[in-house]
């Protein structure tokens, strides 16, 4: 069974998609977060969190190569 998403049924998808926007609800998701934490997470997309949550992915470490480094 797939597990969802925020942006799954968001009324607010295809705008984020379309001008690059990100909201808090997909930013506990994308931490790791289980769906109940995301779920009541506010939906107020704007280009500032979009910015923030591709900066942080840019600094994530591969799991792989952080297990090699330990």
């Amino acid at each position: 069974m797939k597990t969802p998403e925020p942006c799954e049924f968001c009324r607010f998808a295809a705008r984020c998609r379309a001008e690059r926007l990100a909201c808090d609800a997909l930013a506990v998701w994308s931490s790791g977060a289980g769906e109940l934490r995301w779920r009541v997470a506010p939906r107020a997309p704007t280009r500032a969190r979009f910015e923030a949550l591709a900066e942080a992915e840019k600094r994530k470490v591969p799991r792989a190569t952080a297990a090699a480094a330990a």
